[in-house]
């Protein structure tokens, strides 16, 4: 009797850890089956420096997701985990020097950098070596070095950008990172203009906006005809 009931169980028992066990590999199989390509996707677009709690999240709906817990992945997790870090190590690279230089404009922004207190450094050393210049001329050389700076700032950010865009890549698609630099370049121009509306001492300017997005588009060409030209020595 007790073996006739334990074989009518028995089947249950299976059909139970068949229903289980699908659910369980959908949860954990998901990283498995997707990972690669949803990596490959977010180093392309640039975003393979995410935290791990976001990729845990992303991955396999995990917010506590270590990046020791990639070992749930399939043989060989090692050298993938191996790979999303010289991933994250690779976007670093190329976007810590646009972060790092965000920040010296928008330092630069400051009414530190207003131009009451320019001119306090820059009308000395324009007397220095121009003694009898007007206070008119003093102060159209003031404006213009202020101009210039605008544009410098946002010339090597664009540099910068594109270098970030292309990320190391052989492939001709300059034009395509100069457009995504350039459009950063503008966006950045006008919020941070805006924030110099709110900054005692300075002022918010389409001129400067303008002369922002200029050399950020100057940045553009240059980095564009660079590219073109390398691609021409390596014969593609």
């Amino acid at each position: 009797m007790e073996n006739h009931l334990r074989t009518l169980n028995q089947p249950n028992q299976g059909q139970g850890h068949s229903n289980i066990k699908p659910k369980l590999d959908k949860i954990i199989r998901f990283p498995k089956l997707e990972s690669s390509r949803f990596l490959a996707r977010v180093h392309q677009m640039g975003l393979a420096f995410v935290l791990p709690q976001s990729l845990g999240i992303l991955l396999a709906g995990q917010p506590s997701l270590r990046f020791s817990d990639l070992s749930c992945w399939e043989s060989g997790s090692s050298e993938k985990a191996w790979w999303l870090k010289m991933s994250i190590h690779r976007n670093l690279k190329y976007w810590l020097p646009v972060a790092i230089w965000m920040a010296v404009v928008f330092w630069m922004s400051t009414a530190r950098f207003s131009a009451q207190n320019t001119r306090s450094f820059i009308e000395p050393v324009i007397r220095f070596f121009l003694p009898a210049i007007s206070p008119h001329a003093v102060g159209v050389i003031h404006v213009l070095v202020r101009k210039g700076g605008h544009l410098a700032e946002f010339f090597i950010l664009g540099l910068l950008l594109f270098r970030a865009f292309r990320a190391g890549s052989a492939e001709n698609h300059g034009w395509r990172w100069a457009i995504r630099a350039l459009v950063v370049v503008a966006v950045y121009a006008s919020t941070d203009e805006f924030h110099q509306s709110f900054v005692p001492g300075r002022t918010a300017s389409l001129i400067d906006v303008f002369i922002d997005t200029s050399g950020g588009a100057l940045a553009q060409l240059i980095s564009f005809f660079r590219v073109e030209r390398l691609n021409r020595l390596a014969g593609k």
